[in-house]
């Protein structure tokens, strides 16, 4: 899958019945160049077509300006016209703005525009532990984007699309694809009708990435490990890598006869530290991996701990 655009949506509903959408935010960007190709705002005259005042106040959208705005039958040519093959869909809560579409759709009886689509708010769980919010504006500041004129549906739509960007930029991944197999993510798509959801792999998180890296060891010949430091240790990660992702370090360190701990504990050898991100852990210098390993080590056991320049002279 080749994707070359990613495509930012948000809608924004005047009631709570999800079909009756008065606004969406469009905004295309170009994955390479990082530039704004084109960005939309459009009212739309919901169906039901009154207002409650809890979704006025969020959004600030009034009766009157949408008064003279086309249905969703009228909009949805506009919003098929952004995505081809090379693009991707992107939404924060995804399963919202897409039960919107979904439902306006229906309710016009018109046939669902064909598109992969993902989450920002499902990779962000995973590509940015340990958040204490992961609304769109903390996702935003945790990525380091800026403000922006959050409940704007098109300032929402162009947020979307830098957060994913900034995540295909900074998780080591090849490409789209392969970031959402390490996140274990399923793609959510839409392909004649026919719905997808972008959600996380059941029970895939831990046990899955435990089966391949179990595959991965025994497909290993150790006969020439015998010098190195890793062999027979138990190893645990904490923190960003910068040099590489944490499955390929990982499996380095397998590949050198080491083990791979999911926590620290009495058998934990090494531990070896990314960057320790403040924002990732909520203003606080070290992780809870690291703060166990260092009173690990004052009590003697025999545990080292390695920044990430120190660890990959050892490889």
């Amino acid at each position: 899958m080749t994707v070359t655009k990613i495509l930012g949506i948000d809608f924004e509903t005047a009631n709570e019945c999800r079909s009756s959408a008065c606004s969406v935010g469009l905004c295309v960007i170009d994955c390479l160049s990082g530039n704004v190709l084109q960005k939309k705002h459009l009212f739309i005259k919901p169906v039901p077509e009154n207002f409650d005042e809890f979704n006025v106040m969020i959004h600030g959208i009034t009766p009157d300006m949408v008064k003279d705005a086309p249905d969703f039958s009228g909009i949805l040519p506009e919003i098929a016209a952004l995505i081809d093959d090379e693009t991707i869909v992107v939404a924060h809560n995804s399963a919202f703005d897409m039960g919107v579409l979904r439902s306006a759709c229906e309710w016009f009886s018109l046939q669902l525009p064909n598109m992969n689509l993902v989450c920002t708010r499902v990779l962000s769980r995973v590509l940015l532990p340990g958040l204490a919010s992961y609304s769109l504006t903390d996702v935003a500041d945790a990525c380091g984007l800026g403000e922006f004129e959050h409940h704007a549906a098109d300032a929402d739509a162009e947020i979307c699309a830098r957060i994913l960007l900034h995540f295909l930029r900074t998780s080591g991944a090849a490409d789209l694809e392969d970031m959402l197999k390490q996140c274990f993510v399923r793609l959510g798509t839409v392909k004649s009708g026919e719905y997808v959801s972008c959600r996380r792999k059941k029970n895939a998180s831990y046990r899955s990435h435990r089966e391949d890296l179990d595959a991965f060891a025994e497909s290993i010949d150790l006969s020439d490990c015998e010098d190195n430091p890793f062999l027979g240790m138990t190893c645990v990660f904490t923190g960003k890598l910068q040099s590489m992702v944490r499955a390929e370090a990982e499996k380095l360190v397998i590949k050198r006869g080491g083990q791979i701990g999911e926590r620290i504990n009495a058998d934990t050898n090494f531990l070896i530290c990314g960057y320790q991100d403040p924002r990732v852990l909520k203003g606080k210098a070290k992780s809870k991996k690291l703060l166990s390993a260092e009173k690990l080590a004052a009590k003697g056991q025999d545990i080292q701990i390695l920044n990430e320049d120190e660890f990959v002279k050892m490889l």
